[in-house]
């Protein structure tokens, strides 16, 4: 699993990080995004869903935590 804590960076730049580290994922890998933004997670999770991942979030003090699996 790949970790990436985003809770710091506001959009656009956390959702601008958040793509860069969803290219990288290779096939059967989740990535744990770590986001305190809520208009990147407002814009990342129907993005991912449409790129074909499966998209799990759960709420945590620090943010959000979201958990994209490719589906391809």
């Amino acid at each position: 699993m790949q970790f990436v804590d985003l809770s710091s960076y506001r959009c656009p730049m956390a959702f601008v990080q958040a793509k860069l580290a969803m290219k990288d994922l290779g096939r059967g890998e989740t990535l744990e995004l770590l986001i305190g933004d809520p208009a990147t997670l407002r814009d990342l999770i129907p993005y991912a869903r449409r790129c074909g991942f499966s998209v799990e979030s759960e709420t945590r003090p620090q943010g959000t935590a979201v958990y994209l699996r490719p589906q391809h």
